[in-house]
């Protein structure tokens, strides 16, 4: 969690297609999708990606000012990270 914290921070993070599309279904800002990134917890397993270097996790967390948790899904690459 922390490599994925420190790159949310230094704002390495990219959106995919499927994630802009999720977050209008799901009336999620994505602002709030990475509060949940660089404060929340993963859930589950860490998975190994496609590609050398490449991993998967999904992780939670309530965003400053809501009530409910949001879970979002994230792969990692050397020096970003990119929502599913």
């Amino acid at each position: 969690m922390e490599i994925i914290r420190r790159l949310a921070t230094e704002a390495n993070v990219g959106y995919s297609l499927r994630a802009f599309e999720r977050s209008d279904e799901r009336d999620i800002d994505l602002l709030d999708a990475l509060a949940v990134l660089r404060q929340g917890e993963i859930e589950g397993e860490i998975v190994a990606g496609n590609s050398l270097g490449e991993w998967k996790c999904k992780v939670t967390g309530i965003p400053w000012g809501h009530r409910a948790q949001l879970a979002w899904s994230w792969w990692w690459c050397g020096s970003n990270v990119y929502s599913l």
